[in-house]
């Protein structure tokens, strides 16, 4: 009677546990390209399309690598090679909507869904180098020429640091050369310039 009441016991632990996991699910794999995982305190996980995504994964590219991601309020985020970015919040609870990505390094792209129209106050990206506060928005952001640099695509964002912010208006980008020093004056980037920022999240077969 003991085996089975543990049995039984066991069976509804590893239910509640699956249950919990699913109920936390956030994302799906939509492109890889060579190897990306997705990295928590208990284990990493190889991505593959269609791999689900949960909240508080660390998502980790090697060399080479592009890995694109749909998170359930239609975010589409893009990284390039060598990147790092944990996805620390996303919340679609109506009236209480939030999202929040934190690079730790690397270049990437977003494409921000239903969450930074309803609220777009708190939907953020935190960077080594600056906060970027989105107001519903595709927007670029990694090294390029100065440690880091910002280039915004569609609708508007702020770029702020303890040193100062600026407002970035589409085809706009901003260059930060300290964490601690206040992102550059907005102005229109070269072709060349931008050519080289979106070939670091360009897929091969693009």
């Amino acid at each position: 009677m003991r085996t089975f009441i543990f049995g039984i016991l066991t069976f509804l632990f590893a239910l509640s546990t699956q249950t919990a996991i699913a109920a936390d699910r956030i994302g799906t794999v939509v492109r890889v390209q060579a190897f990306a995982e997705a990295v928590t305190m208990t284990k990493r996980r190889v991505l593959d399309v269609n791999a689900p995504i949960y909240k508080n994964d660390l998502l980790v590219t090697g060399s080479g690598a592009r890995l694109e991601v749909e998170l359930i309020d239609e975010t589409s985020l893009t990284l390039g090679e060598e990147a790092e970015i944990a996805i620390f919040d996303l919340d679609m609870t109506s009236g209480q909507e939030s999202a929040g990505l934190e690079l730790i390094r690397g270049a990437f792209l977003v494409v921000t869904g239903a969450v930074a129209k309803a609220a777009p106050d708190r939907f953020q990206v935190k960077t080594p180098f600056a906060t970027i506060g989105i107001r519903g928005t595709t927007f670029w952001g990694g090294p390029l020429d100065d440690p880091f640099s910002v280039l915004l695509l569609d609708g508007e964002i702020e770029v702020r640091n303890p040193g100062g912010s600026v407002i970035l208006k589409p085809n706009q980008g901003t260059d930060i050369a300290d964490p601690d020093q206040a992102p550059e004056a907005p102005g229109a980037w070269s072709d060349d310039k931008r050519t080289r920022a979106f070939a670091t999240i360009t897929f091969n077969d693009n």
